[in-house]
Formats: C-alpha cells, sequence, structure tokens
C-alpha cells in the first residue's frame, strides 16, 4: 500500500486556477518509493486534479497494482462528464460517490483490511479539481473519511474566484497567511496578503504562494518545527489552468 503525506495547493483567481504539489512518494513504513511522483493530473484541455493520502495497492512481489487513485479518479471522471448538464456541484459530487464506490469496494473485497490513518487529519484521501466546464469555471474539494460506520466523501465547490483548497500542514499555512513564524520567513511572501483581499491574487502572485507553501513543506529545517510535513518533499510541480490556453505546467 502506497500512501502520500502530500503538499498540495489550488487556488481560483479571476485568471483561471494555480495548482502545486510535491513529488514525495512512501509507502506505509515511510520508505521512499519515488521523489518524483506525479500528483497534478490533466483530465481534459482545461481541467486538471491532485490527488493526496491513500494512493495505491502494489504487490511488492509481482508488481500488479490493484487500485491507483489517480486511475479511479480518471474513470470516474469520464463517466460522470458524460452525464454534465452544465451544473458544476452535481459533477463534483458525482465523482465523488464513483470513487467512494471504490473504496468501499476494495474493503468489501478484502483487498484492504482498513483504510489509511492519517495522523494528522481525518481523512485519508483527497483530490482538488478544477477547470472550465462548459466554458463555466468550477473548482471543488473532495475528501474521504472513514468514521465508525465507513468511509464517507464530503465535497466543497465554488464557481466563482477566491476559492482555494490544500492538502498539507494547516500550521504551517496559517502561519504563512498571518506572517506569524520567523523560521518561515523564507518562503512569506507579500503575495500571501491578497488571500484576503477582495479580489484575491492575481494567477502570479497565486501561482508564487502556492509554490511557497510547497517549499516551505518541504524544507527539512521547517520540517524540524512542523513534524506532520516529515513525509513531505521530492520534486515540486506546478500548473496553471487558463480558459486561453488551457492546461499548462510551469517550469519550477
Amino acid at each position: 500500500m502506497v500512501t502520500s503525506g502530500t503538499a498540495l495547493v489550488l487556488i481560483f483567481t479571476q485568471q483561471g486556477f494555480v495548482f502545486a504539489a510535491d513529488g514525495l512518494e512512501q509507502d506505509v513504513s515511510g520508505k521512499t518509493v519515488t521523489n518524483s511522483a506525479q500528483k497534478i493530473f490533466q483530465a481534459g484541455k482545461c481541467v486538471a486534479f491532485s490527488c493526496a493520502g491513500f494512493r495505491s495497492i502494489r504487490n511488492e512481489d509481482t508488481g500488479e497494482t490493484k487500485f491507483e487513485l489517480p486511475g479511479t479518479m480518471y474513470e470516474a471522471f469520464e463517466q460522470a462528464i458524460k452525464s454534465f448538464s452544465g451544473d458544476f456541484e452535481n459533477l463534483a459530487g458525482n465523482v465523488a460517490e464513483k470513487v467512494l464506490a471504490k473504496f468501499v469496494e476494495l474493503k468489501e473485497n478484502k483487498i484492504i483490511e482498513t483504510y489509511p490513518k492519517n495522523e494528522y487529519s481525518d481523512w485519508f484521501a483527497r483530490i482538488l479539481l478544477a477547470g472550465f466546464f462548459g466554458d463555466k469555471p468550477g473548482a471543488a474539494q473532495l475528501s474521504f473519511r472513514c468514521p465508525e460506520e465507513g468511509a464517507v466523501s464530503q465535497v466543497e465547490t465554488a464557481n466563482a474566484p477566491g476559492f482555494f483548497a490544500y492538502a498539507g500542514s494547516d500550521k504551517v499555512w496559517k502561519a504563512l497567511l498571518d506572517n506569524s513564524d520567523a523560521k518561515l520567513a523564507t518562503y512569506r511572501k507579500d503575495a500571501f496578503d491578497k488571500m484576503r483581499s477582495l479580489y484575491g491574487p492575481n494567477l502570479d502572485e497565486a501561482t508564487l504562494i502556492a509554490q511557497s507553501f510547497i517549499r516551505a513543506c518541504s524544507d527539512p529545517a521547517v520540517q524540524e518545527a512542523y513534524p506532520e510535513c516529515k513525509s513531505i518533499g521530492g520534486n515540486m510541480q506546478s500548473s496553471t489552468i487558463t480558459s486561453e490556453i488551457g492546461f499548462n505546467w510551469i517550469p519550477v
């Protein structure tokens, strides 16, 4: 079973969307699988998603893959988009239901005994989805939890700029936003002040914010003070989505 203490960011701006993610992937024992795991995925000319948490199940002896969250998300999205009627909230909910059904299936078929536990959050998997759907922008955070009664999904959506979502250290994010920790001074940019402004950051400012958060969480010195970041690192990736260009990778 492979999990990821991922740092992800999604910011919805007036010009479009910004994604950023770290590249570290570890197994449940904490052993590094790769420093270049892809965590941002294009799902159409103007649509993308990113994944954190419970990522895959592989047989270490045979190499057989029994489950991959990105692949499951691709399938769920492709099925849901076929019946898309213009209601993004309904689309996001439909996608979440399909992904949740796969998680439940893994448990019912005894491929897994329990869902992975997240020491620092109450979710075991999270997906950030954004783009232009029928020429209208939309963004969503899909979180999957496991209370006593079994796995459940929670969906948050937005169709206007100002929305943001992330996975990673809440404490680091809030400290950067509030400029409240000198240990994070290297990563604290003036652009963070725009997160509380009426119109929010523009695309370039949002890119700086997202990448600064990933870099902060990936810094070993920061991880000493914020141990919840200990499984974050590797090679950062970042992208934007605009209605004019569509999905575009940003060099980092």
